[in-house]
């Protein structure tokens, strides 16, 4: 009699720690989803922030010139050689950035390229610079920065590794122009 009290005690015991188990594991894929919905919302897949394109600049006022008279007839003068052509103001130099060579249909709106300032960092979490939606590419995967004169990549201990040149990249490396870095699906190139 006691052997089967003792054993439907422990059958309802075991019930209630099935349910508990479930509950528990519901919880937690919801929390996870509610996380994953806050930080991709569908409106906004990819988001490249930049400390230069969120400062608009004012637009300018438009210039009034006063009415300009007819020109006046002037005798004809012979022309005693050419003028010496205006010299073009010369061109700021264009800053280092980042072509997208091939893109994943989940960050199409990635843009065609992306201008770096000192540091960018690269991964899924939306406190990076650059943000890709993409399953292969971890929270917070790399990052390319300015040190002494030398543009440098890192990889921040992502799950599936950054490539250089279709290498694997450990520690910090120095890149070039024209080098390609693949992160998850996406491929930039790295443009002096």
């Amino acid at each position: 009699m006691q052997l089967a009290l003792l054993l439907t005690i422990g059958k309802y015991v075991f019930v209630a720690l099935v349910y508990v188990f479930a509950f528990v594991v519901y919880r937690g894929m919801m929390a996870e989803l509610a996380r994953k919905e806050a930080t991709h919302p569908a409106r906004s897949r990819v988001r490249v922030r930049s400390r230069t394109s969120e400062r608009a600049a004012p637009a300018p006022a438009p210039v009034q010139h006063p009415p300009v008279a007819p020109p006046e007839p002037v005798a004809a003068q012979p022309v005693a050689s050419a003028p010496a052509p205006v010299a073009a103001a010369p061109e700021a130099p264009a800053r280092p950035r980042l072509m997208v060579v091939k893109v994943s249909e989940e960050n199409a709106g990635l843009g065609s390229e992306i201008e770096l300032s000192a540091a960018a960092t690269i991964g899924r979490g939306p406190e990076n610079t650059i943000t890709l939606n993409d399953r292969y590419v971890s929270g917070n995967h790399g990052q390319v920065y300015l040190r002494e004169g030398r543009r440098l990549l890192l990889d921040r201990g992502s799950t599936n590794g950054t490539l250089l040149n279709g290498r694997p990249v450990e520690g910090e490396v120095p890149i070039n122009d024209r080098d390609q870095i693949t992160i998850g699906t996406t491929i930039f190139e790295y443009r002096e």
